[in-house]
């Protein structure tokens, strides 16, 4: 069984002001880090760990639990024009239709911004009922679904995480910590611990 950092609240962290440094020598040049122990629920090291950094692609990891909390299991997305456009040419084409495990495995083993997109539209649509708009309500709904999860230092702006420019800035498509990260990435491998297993493989099938 695994510690858990709990849902909907943050784990009790150490109050041990003086935590030993297992990276000592190593050289590490990350700007922020929380390396948890999931076994015990220990945290082994932090860094600046709430500090909201852009997140990028880790985006798709929240993207890719909603679409295996939301879809059932046998569901089939369809890639729309929108999706196709995003960036990076994937060799997906407007039309082509995807199996639900097959949207996640390419969203996190190829990191596809396409497929990313296209399961924003698809749960979207069933909240909205507009394709459109239901990009926008999905990205409410990740921003709801951080929150429940006590991601309290992310916000996102897409489904990808790819930055988006407004009033000619461009900014992040996805912000967070790194606690919230570990939070993320601790709820996914105690509640859909299937959920990565194409991350592990050498190539998608």
């Amino acid at each position: 069984p695994f510690a858990s950092l709990g849902e909907g609240g943050r784990r009790q962290e150490s109050e041990q002001k003086n935590i030993p440094n297992p990276f000592e020598g190593i050289g590490l040049e990350a700007k922020s880090v929380y390396v948890l122990d999931m076994q015990t629920g220990t945290l082994m090291y932090k860094k600046n760990s709430s500090v909201p950094l852009p997140l990028a692609s880790l985006a798709k990891l929240l993207t890719a639990l909603l679409l295996e909390e939301r879809a059932p299991e046998d569901a089939l997305l369809p890639l729309s024009r929108d999706a196709i456009a995003q960036d990076e040419d994937e060799g997906l084409k407007s039309g082509d239709t995807l199996a639900k495990r097959d949207v996640i495995n390419f969203m996190l083993a190829a990191s596809s911004n396409d497929a990313a997109f296209a399961a924003g539209e698809f749960i979207g649509l069933t909240l909205e009922g507009n394709e459109k708009a239901g990009v926008s309500k999905f990205v409410a709904l990740m921003n709801e679904r951080a929150r429940e999860l006590g991601m309290l230092s992310s916000s996102f702006l897409n489904p990808h995480g790819l930055d988006v420019t407004i009033n000619f800035r461009r900014i992040s498509g996805a912000e967070g910590s790194a606690f919230d990260v570990a939070v993320l990435m601790d709820y996914i491998f105690r509640t859909y611990p299937h959920l990565l297993s194409a991350t592990r493989e050498a190539e998608i099938r």
